[in-house]
């Protein structure tokens, strides 16, 4: 027993293997978050996002008409299928059609919050137009159409405040659906997989799909309660660029209603109309 503990008193202490990687160093703190401005628009404060922060892992969901064929949310535009046959994976009565006959946000809440997430983030709208909702818009494809006439968002809300977690939404403004979307002043068409080209049709095309855009936001934010998380996907226009050289498109005003080509002038500048019976 006493060669023994000698042996162990001067065994020498084995060297670190040459490929082991030195212990990290801590990793610095991020600098403080100061919201900015943009477009007149403010970042939350820290106060109404720290939640989020605390929150630390959530689900998100990709789930819509593509999981008919089950090739993956961008398969409309993979595929260059065309809007009138991408529609029929919701119509025609295939073994690819999508019929959310398994449809149980329930679950899903569960499985959020078995694996420790906080919150979850459903696709309410992906790239290819479809909204997860009856919506109003007079020119939207949407699963309060016939066949399904469901309303999955307001099933999906329900499921994850009752299991006691946070509730985000994903909406996509761009829309294959749209030519516009691609020729917005319907002078310059971007390449794409549809084969649209230039049309002076495609400006008013595209001011009906922004059009749509801001009425589904209205609906989704108005009709469900609160919504903790908003996501926002596909800002850039014909898929190039960034978000920031598409803004002269997306903000608030400008290519929407009534139709324009030039600056937008806010209503308090615009000059005011003559009385009712009187010429300007």
């Amino acid at each position: 027993m006493a060669a023994t503990t000698v042996a162990a008193a001067v065994s020498p202490t084995p060297a670190t293997p040459a490929h082991a990687a030195p212990f990290p160093e801590p990793l610095p703190l991020l600098p403080l978050r100061i919201p900015q401005l943009d477009l007149g628009i403010e970042q939350q404060s820290d106060e109404k996002i720290q939640w989020l922060r605390d929150a630390k892992l959530g689900m998100f969901i990709h789930w819509g008409v593509y999981a008919g064929p089950a090739k993956g949310e961008w398969y409309m535009e993979n595929a260059a299928i065309p809007p009138e046959n991408y529609r029929k994976y919701v119509t025609d009565a295939t073994g690819e059609q999508f019929t959310a006959s398994a449809y149980n946000p329930a679950d899903w809440a569960q499985l959020a919050k078995d694996m420790g997430a906080r919150y979850t983030v459903l696709t309410a709208r992906h790239h290819d137009g479809f909204a997860l909702w009856p919506s109003r818009h007079p020119n939207a494809w949407h699963s309060g159409q016939a066949p399904l006439q469901r309303d999955f968002i307001g099933q999906y809300v329900t499921a994850v405040r009752d299991a006691g977690l946070r509730v985000g939404l994903y909406y996509s403004p761009l829309s294959w659906r749209y030519p516009g979307y691609y020729d917005v002043r319907g002078t310059n068409c971007l390449p794409n997989k549809w084969g649209y080209v230039t049309d002076a049709a495609h400006k008013e095309n595209a001011r009906i799909m922004k059009n749509e855009v801001y009425q589904q936001v209205k609906e989704l934010v108005t009709q469900y309660g609160k919504i903790d998380d908003l996501w926002w996907d596909g800002g850039w226009l014909g898929q190039q660029g960034t978000d920031a050289d598409a803004a002269f498109f997306w903000e608030p005003g400008k290519f929407r209603d009534p139709p324009t080509s030039g600056p937008w002038t806010p209503p308090s500048a615009r000059p005011t109309p003559p009385p009712a019976g009187r010429s300007a």
